[in-house]
């Protein structure tokens, strides 16, 4: 009985992430350090990542780059765990987490944005983001397009389950 009521919590927990955009689906350690490679990732950058789940791609970019990395979350357990992550990995200096959902956060301050999410997600941020970003910012997008922009590079050979890496660039991809 206490399986079967857990599976339920964990189920419609789940469900409800999936409304927020994209549901969670985490990504391997090669496919999140491919898309840091991909956006030239230095200590001089601020990673955003949009839809952070458990904040593997802000650290990553922190812990391997120097980079500062900011996670955003709406989920409020992925978001506590994030936390406690960066706590114990003692990188809570470089990165740092909201609780939000990122149509509401200001990410004008990022220099690279990494999403995994669905592409009319994508393409409902994509406003937002050429409003808010300054040409350069880079935009690595695991599995799914922007459909308006070209991107200037495609990874086929480091594949997500769902399709390949796209990285765009502000300033030149979403110019059509």
């Amino acid at each position: 009985a206490i399986l079967f009521v857990g599976y339920f919590i964990y189920s419609y927990w789940k469900y409800k992430a999936s409304d927020s955009g994209a549901p969670y689906v985490s990504l391997t350690e090669d496919i999140v350090e491919r898309m840091l490679q991909i956006a030239q990732v230095t200590s001089d950058d601020i990673v955003y990542d949009l839809g952070s789940g458990d904040g593997r791609i802000p650290i990553m970019a922190a812990m391997r780059y120097s980079a500062r990395g900011v996670g955003i979350e709406i989920d409020k357990l992925r978001y506590l765990y994030s936390k406690f992550r960066t706590f114990v990995l003692r990188v809570n200096d470089k990165v740092s987490f909201i609780n939000d959902s990122f149509g509401n956060v200001d990410v004008s301050e990022a220099t690279v944005i990494t999403v995994f999410l669905l592409t009319q997600t994508n393409d409902i941020m994509r406003e937002t983001l050429e409003r808010e970003l300054k040409p350069g910012t880079r935009i690595v997008s695991a599995a799914f397009e922007f459909t308006d922009w070209k991107p200037v590079y495609i990874d086929h050979e480091h594949q997500t389950p769902f399709g390949p890496l796209y990285l765009y660039v502000i300033g030149i991809s979403d110019k059509t």
